[in-house]
């Protein structure tokens, strides 16, 4: 169940498997018989044993069994919590200070709509979105911080011999847990395990035939545990075989394995990279650059991937030498060696949600089209390959209108046909030898839909003129910041991935909406608005907007140091091919972006052509004027998308 309007499970499901002797029917030794049978034909697993309960605490897990109706609507939570206690029999208990030392009010309204769901379900969907949780302990259910519940440590002992090898009752057979442990921290809450920094550990022990397992973790991970070996056992009952020995990333392709696991996030912090960090604040950077030199027409409205435009710089900087190479250097702020580069965009564009079967869809995607038996330097295609996944694809650009076709449809696939025309006529001509093309596209439901029913029409107020736009609205617990003149206000997508920051100014500066803002625009005024967000519950109403942007950088990154790379005469790519001359002749890029009660969809493609021969009292934030916006990934902090929106209804 979710509370959300949109109902697709988790992705990032990193699979293991188990080790069985047995094929499918054959009769198994009562050693491996452990698991209980209902008269419904389920199986149970091993009863755990927790180190540290109380007698009470089973009577309180016992009714989070229980399957409710319950339907709330913005209710404080000490209200909600007091409906439970009524329906369950329990007692709850909510730790006021835990709530403060976090900013968060004693008195968050709570919302939920489910039925026949099992209490223990319904209180992780209702109290995620505001940052909490709940756990057992001393007989209560007690409420806290998602943040203080993860470090609450919760020791239980599970009896693993019949998943672990224990086929025969033989006292001195060995076990093997690797698998079972590698299927556990994959699959089971991957950010709670010690390897990657979080709380929780697994201990083995086996001895004259028995294997148990001897974990702390959160109380929720350990009702995942018990779910997933239930799971499994149910699978074995019913005869379907385990693989043996398979690596995770294999594990996506047995379906059976996949069933029985139960969907996790993705890790909520990267492990340290300091390349990868330094392509991420390089890449912002240059976000900051680019967009002042894309503000020529400051009344319309602008949108482009500063990840897709990096992206492909970086592979005209792959085949660049000399002073060409010098200036791309420069402009994307490459701090280290090539070769750390590199690396540090791959691992960035690795690290990004792109998993398939998550609620959020973002895609990225890398090509080079070269002119057919045009010689290119094999090291220039290796680290195309290997950085970016580029894969090379032949073409005829003696027939420019058939290429064009060709990019076009392959940009078109990539970004879920948001982009069908990247390329325009007339661009190629028998002169081309490379396109190269980098896509993003994203269709993220928002973790907190807005109610349709709220939409209502209402005056935008554009530079000029007032225009009757669709203007959605909703009270959100969310993050806000109020700094002097700037609004701040990140909405998140599903499953926290990724997030987009709204930011509006109260009042023009000299009669002009976004002027001083986007002058103050940069890395550093970004940290110091995320340092001031506070989650906090606010009236939002901002305007469904959808537009595109068409620009060409050429002309913008000449203006930033990058002239060589475009000069006939003077372009130096010789590690991209030895025939001379080659340059670049033209640097597309295009976006679209499409916000409403549900989420966003957005997407850009970046195209090059080398041519050769030739407050806390509810405050308020009503977007009903031009503000900007961008798109990032919470994770590595990557902005995705940079833009603004001066008119909902007008173009890009």
């Amino acid at each position: 169940m979710t509370f959300r309007n949109f109902a697709i499970a988790f992705g990032f499901v990193l699979l293991a498997a188990l080790v069985l002797d047995q094929m499918p029917g054959k009769k198994q030794p009562e050693h491996a018989g452990h698991a209980k049978q209902d008269k419904d034909g389920k199986i149970h697993p091993f009863a755990s044993v927790g180190l540290d309960e109380n007698p009470r605490d089973k009577i309180v897990e016992a009714a989070l069994d229980s399957k409710i109706d319950l339907q709330l609507k913005k209710v404080p939570l000490p209200e909600a919590m007091g409906r439970l206690e009524s329906m369950l029999g329990i007692e709850v208990v909510i730790s006021d200070m835990s709530l403060q030392d976090e900013g968060i009010s004693p008195e968050v309204p709570l919302s939920v709509d489910t039925k026949e769901t099992p209490a223990r379900i319904l209180l992780k969907v209702m109290l995620e979105p505001v940052s909490l949780d709940w756990y057992v302990e001393d007989g209560f259910l007690k409420i806290t911080t998602l943040h203080m519940c993860e470090a609450i440590g919760k020791i239980r002992v599970y009896d693993v011999a019949d998943l672990v090898g224990g086929t025969s009752p033989d006292k001195n057979q060995a076990f093997d847990f690797e698998p079972l442990v590698e299927l556990l921290t994959y699959t089971i809450s991957p950010d709670m395990w010690e390897e990657v920094g979080g709380p929780g550990t697994i201990s083995e022990f086996e001895s004259a035939g028995t294997a148990l397992l001897v974990i702390r973790n959160s109380p929720f991970v350990h009702y995942e545990i018990e779910g997933l070996f239930s799971k499994l056992r149910q699978m074995r009952h019913e005869g379907n075989p385990f693989v043996s020995r398979i690596r995770p990333r294999d594990l996506l392709e047995n379906k059976h394995i996949q069933n029985a696991a139960i969907s996790g996030k993705l890790p909520r912090y990267l492990d340290d990279d300091p390349n990868r960090d330094a392509v991420v604040t390089a890449t912002n950077e240059l976000a900051f650059d680019i967009y002042p030199q894309l503000n020529s027409d400051d009344s319309r409205n602008l949108i482009f991937s500063p990840l897709s435009v990096s992206t492909a710089l970086s592979m005209a900087y792959a085949g660049a030498d000399g002073e060409t190479a010098a200036e791309l250097r420069r402009v994307l702020q490459v701090s280290g060696n090539e070769q750390a580069w590199n690396d540090g965009l791959r691992e960035l564009l690795r690290a990004l949600p792109t998993e398939p079967g998550r609620e959020i869809e973002l895609q990225l995607a890398n090509r080079l089209f070269i002119q057919r038996d045009y010689p290119l330097q094999q090291q220039f295609l290796d680290i195309s390959r290997e950085t970016f996944g580029a894969e090379p694809m032949s073409v005829d650009y003696h027939k420019p209108s058939a290429a064009r076709r060709t990019i076009n449809d392959w940009i078109a696939k990539q970004t879920r046909e948001m982009i069908p025309a990247a390329v325009p006529a007339d661009l190629l001509t028998p002169q081309t030898r490379i396109v190269a093309a980098s896509a993003i596209s994203l269709i993220a439901p928002w973790e907190m839909p807005f109610a349709s029913l709220n939409t209502k029409p209402q005056n935008f107020h554009t530079a000029t003129r007032d225009v009757e736009v669709a203007m959605m609205s909703d009270d959100l617990y969310t993050k806000y910041a109020d700094i002097d003149n700037i609004q701040i206000l990140e909405l998140d997508y599903a499953d926290r991935a990724l997030s987009m920051l709204l930011i509006l100014e109260k009042q023009p500066t000299d009669g002009k909406w976004l002027s001083a803002l986007q002058q103050s625009l940069s890395s550093k005024t970004l940290k110091t608005w995320e340092a001031a967000l506070k989650q906090v519950m606010v009236h939002v109403e901002i305007p469904r907007f959808r537009f595109k942007s068409f620009r060409n950088l050429k002309a913008p990154l000449e203006h930033l140091g990058v002239r060589q790379l475009f000069e006939k005469a003077g372009a130096n790519l010789a590690r991209m091919s030895s025939e001379k001359p080659l340059w670049m002749e033209f640097l597309l890029h295009q976006a679209q972006i499409d916000v409403d009660e549900e989420g966003t969809k957005a997407a850009a493609a970046t195209v090059w052509g080398a041519f050769g021969g030739a407050a806390e009292t509810r405050p308020e934030f009503r977007a009903d004027h031009p503000f900007l916006f961008l798109i990032r990934d919470n994770r590595s902090g990557a902005i995705l998308f940079l833009g603004r929106v001066m008119n909902p209804r007008g173009a890009g």
